[in-house]
């Protein structure tokens, strides 16, 4: 199970890669019904490993087949919790768990990469299946990741979020938030948008960037940074 994968990897120090081989028929959705394991080691999770799934080019939208949905999971719950560093999650759709979807948690959260998810919609990236929270959240120190990237393959659809944001980033810094979808479906064209702000930089956050982003649709504003001290920003 991925469970018991993140058990395994959370006791090997080095960096583990968890693929998915699925004999049952795909797409394939996996309930937790409890918080799964926060990932303290390394670790990458490569949705796109399973059968049938494709990355996102220029042209195409990613095929996943890989579904993480909470619905059964608890109060208060999130998808995953990433406290360590040099790990990379991508190729999943996270959806419907209590809290938010993703979390980089901590000062060991570093140097982290969430890439090519659909984080808040079904695998089609077409219907509102949104976390209770935010999409992504980066919290308490979690600096140096990248959510996002400029290659097509790399970029996140974060929409349809209930009751929070797409990308929060409370008081961190060097943080990258590029080449992502945030408030509409997969085609970029129908809005899915999340109950609150797209991105939102508060509390301090520094030196961070957010860059070439498509924002809409959201229930608040595209992008807020706020505070005196929210400073060299891009």
């Amino acid at each position: 199970t991925l469970r018991a994968a993140l058990e395994e990897a959370n006791f090997h120090p080095i960096r583990n890669i968890i693929s998915f081989d699925i004999s049952q028929p795909l797409p394939h959705r996996i309930r937790p019904i409890s918080p799964l394991p926060v990932i303290t080691a390394p670790v990458i999770i490569d949705g796109y490993t399973a059968s049938g799934a494709y990355q996102a080019n220029e042209t195409t939208p990613a095929i996943l087949q890989i579904e993480l949905d909470g619905i059964d999971a608890g109060a208060g719950t999130s998808g995953l919790i990433i406290q360590a560093p040099d790990s990379i999650v991508r190729g999943l759709a996270i959806n419907r768990f209590d809290y938010d979807g993703i979390i980089l948690d901590g000062a060991g959260a570093t140097n982290n990469q969430i890439l090519g998810n659909y984080i808040g919609t079904d695998l089609t990236g077409a219907l509102d299946m949104g976390n209770g929270g935010n999409g992504i959240s980066l919290v308490n120190g979690a600096s140096g990741n990248q959510v996002g990237g400029l290659d097509p393959a790399d970029g996140n659809l974060i929409s349809g979020n209930d009751s929070g944001i797409g990308v929060s980033v409370p008081g961190t810094s060097q943080n990258e938030i590029i080449g992502n979808l945030i408030g509409m479906d997969v085609t970029g064209e129908n809005p899915l948008g999340n109950t609150m702000t797209g991105i939102f930089l508060t509390d301090g956050p520094t030196d961070n960037m957010v860059f070439k982003n498509l924002i809409g649709n959201n229930g608040a504003s595209g992008v807020v940074l706020d505070g005196q001290d929210v400073t060299g920003n891009v």
